[in-house]
């Protein structure tokens, strides 16, 4: 990794050689110019004004651009006691509710806007505080006293769309007269593929026996092949082998499911159900085995329908009555949400799904607005576009095809649609070969097996079909 140097020479005449002593070689030799990096050049970061005392006084013995706040100090700028006053603006890519945070060694306070947000609680104890910004810029200040050991600070935030992080140089401007406008969003262009869509068969019957379904409403494969079905009109989930034969069923354990709607797996092989009515996520081992539940009232969930785990094993959740998305980290812990009740971009009514693509990128779905929109990892809208009305109760759900367009289920209108990342239609079925789509809801695309899984409400199964790109031959 990158460990931080300082050279002292004496003045006078000759060059000045740095040499070092790898392992595993015998001799010195000169440093070579590739393992020696600084930072790149940038107009981002905050400007900081270094003080040879512990109250911020007198002129500053030092003054630079740091192009982010995320640094143990290997040797300090100064000796200590000293103290450093950073300096700047913040851009909030999006309005809404943010958290911002501070660790520090020795201490540090954060003012926002002219008015102090916080003050650390202790010599490395991370602190954060909730603050409602508009987009835009705001006035950034970073107090810092250094008296003791093992210097650090850390600046951080938890943006309205659940994600912490370090925050970004890309978002931090030192002082200057005037800022130049926001660039907007790089985003990759999709170029989108001939898809075929073969029906192979259909699983299940209605009723309440093993390999019978009642309402299934989704779908989801672990990584040997296995099926995992929502049984919601069962109150069940249940686990089918490769060849498709029943194998065990989940029933929530000591805590009964009443409405388990939605499900996923992990890259560990856990099964997640969420149960719409109790408001919680049910966690199980790769056999089935309960592990914990997570959600519930911290979550203040309200009847939501959409449940997705992205490729860092992160959630989210589309909570239906509140209009939002709530994400978790991979432990189950809640870390933030986005979106208010409303018809604005950036506003949710009634999201019944979200995707994440590789660039962070979100897609929701919601039925109410009738529309799916995208928005950038910071939550900024980016477009949006009309799909068939719906009711939550059977509301739009979402897949990524293999050349990442975007499956849509519509379950009012017995179709599966097939739109590109900017919402233009590229197909629409109601049939495929002897099939028929009576209501599809849940959907789900297994990259490895070239599968396409979609469940039925109306007819009690679950429909399988083989994707075929392109020209090639099913």
């Amino acid at each position: 990794g990158n460990h931080q140097i300082r050279v002292r020479a004496e003045a006078g005449q000759g060059p000045v050689a740095l040499y070092w002593r790898p392992p595993r070689q015998a001799d010195e030799s000169l440093i070579p110019a590739w393992a020696l990096y600084t930072n790149p050049v940038t107009n981002h970061g905050l400007r900081g004004s270094f003080y040879p005392n512990p109250d911020w006084e007198g002129p500053p013995a030092l003054q630079r651009i740091d192009p982010f706040l995320d640094t143990y100090f290997h040797l300090i700028p100064l000796k200590r006691p000293y103290s450093v006053e950073w300096e700047g603006a913040l851009v909030a890519p999006q309005s809404g509710l943010y958290r911002l945070g501070l660790r520090a060694v020795q201490e540090g306070e954060l003012f926002i806007d002219g008015q102090s947000l916080l003050t650390t609680t202790g010599p490395d104890e991370y602190t954060e505080a909730p603050i409602s910004l508009d987009a835009g810029l705001h006035s950034l200040l970073i107090r810092y006293r250094d008296t003791v050991d093992r210097s650090r600070i850390h600046l951080s935030w938890i943006t309205p769309n659940g994600s912490i992080q370090a925050i970004p140089t890309d978002y931090l401007w030192p002082p200057m007269g005037k800022y130049p406008e926001p660039t907007a969003p790089v985003t990759e262009v999709i170029e989108t593929q001939p898809i075929r869509l073969q029906h192979l068969f259909s699983l299940g019957t209605p009723g309440r026996e093993p390999g019978q379904f009642l309402d299934p409403r989704d779908v989801a494969v672990l990584s040997d092949g296995r099926l995992v079905v929502a049984d919601t009109g069962n109150r069940q989930v249940q686990i089918f082998d490769q060849q498709y034969n029943y194998l065990a069923t989940l029933t929530g354990d000591d805590d009964p499911f009443e409405e388990p709607l939605a499900v996923a797996t992990n890259s560990e092989d856990e099964i997640l159900v969420l149960d719409s009515t109790l408001q919680w996520v049910y966690r199980y081992d790769s056999q089935g085995n309960f592990i914990e539940r997570f959600g519930g009232p911290e979550a203040r969930f309200f009847h939501p329908r959409g449940l997705t785990v992205f490729d860092d094993d992160s959630l989210a959740v589309a909570d239906t009555g509140t209009g939002q998305i709530k994400f978790f980290d991979p432990d189950g812990n809640l870390t933030g949400s986005t979106g208010t009740v409303g018809t604005a971009p950036g506003q949710f009514n009634e999201p019944t799904d979200v995707l994440r693509d590789g660039q962070g990128t979100y897609f929701v779905a919601e039925a109410e607005n009738d529309r799916i929109q995208r928005l950038d990892g910071a939550g900024q809208p980016l477009n949006q576009w009309t799909i068939p009305p719906s009711l939550a109760l059977n509301g739009p759900h979402l897949a990524f095809a293999p050349d990442d367009s975007l499956f849509v289920t519509q379950a009012d209108s017995g179709t599966l649609q097939r739109y590109d990342p900017d919402g233009a239609l590229l197909d629409q079925w109601q049939s495929i070969d002897q099939m028929r789509f009576l209501a599809p809801v849940g959907i789900y695309y297994d990259a490895n097996t070239r599968r396409l899984y979609v469940t039925d409400v109306a007819a009690h199964q679950v429909h399988v079909f083989w994707v075929q790109v392109g020209d090639e031959e099913g």
